[in-house]
């Protein structure tokens, strides 16, 4: 069972050339649970009732929303004391971006992962996951990994903001899981990717860490 067709955003940034290729074909090994084995069935039994609980936390529910509808500009957002500081954080979120996009699409199209809704109907699980804009597959996540690229990355530019970027990150983490969007695997995998990507020598050399 495979996702189906992508988004055009998602063949955008898989059509892109990056320094980070050079590690694409050690990543299409990540062990990936099959569609049919039982443990998918109670990870979507156990994603049935987080989303039941997200819907009653109102608070959480709309933070978690606007990671979905709004996460890049979400991450852009950050404001630092210092205007020039704020202005120096955009431009190497926007460089990560640019850096880290293609690599996690053409991994999204190796491994063509459904999303959990469509791995419900597969095992007659009633899931109602919230609305998402993801129209991709969801293996490896794209949220998890960026947000623990940032952690990585901004936390280690800017250490009096590392605890910020690392609540962030795990809140990232948590939210695809909640909304029912993604499955244990699929946002362990983006950290797997994160931790892969934050270890090429290139990388560190470029973003000086």
């Amino acid at each position: 069972m495979h996702y189906g067709n992508a988004s055009t955003d998602c063949m955008h940034w898989s059509s892109q050339d990056s320094f980070l290729d050079s590690i694409y074909s050690d990543l299409t090994d990540i062990s990936v649970t099959p569609v049919e084995d039982p443990l998918i069935k109670t990870q979507l039994e156990e994603g049935k009732e987080r989303v039941i609980a997200l819907v009653k936390d109102a608070l959480s529910l709309k933070r978690f929303a606007q990671f979905d509808r709004s996460f890049f500009q979400y991450v852009r957002s950050f404001k630092f004391e210092e205007e020039t500081v704020t202005d120096q954080y955009r431009g190497i979120v926007n460089d990560l971006l640019k850096d880290s996009l293609p690599i996690i699409h053409k991994l999204k199209l190796h491994y063509q992962r459904p999303r959990p809704f469509q791995l419900a109907h597969l095992h007659n699980v009633d899931l109602h996951p919230i609305p998402s804009l993801c129209s991709y597959p969801s293996f490896p996540s794209l949220h998890s990994c960026i947000g623990l690229l940032i952690q990585y990355v901004c936390g280690n530019i800017y250490p009096e903001y590392y605890n910020y970027f690392k609540t962030f990150a795990e809140d990232v983490y948590n939210s695809r899981i909640a909304m029912g969007v993604c499955l244990p695997g699929d946002v362990d995998a983006g950290r797997l990717v994160a931790d892969r990507i934050f270890a090429v020598k290139e990388f560190k050399v470029k973003y000086r860490i």
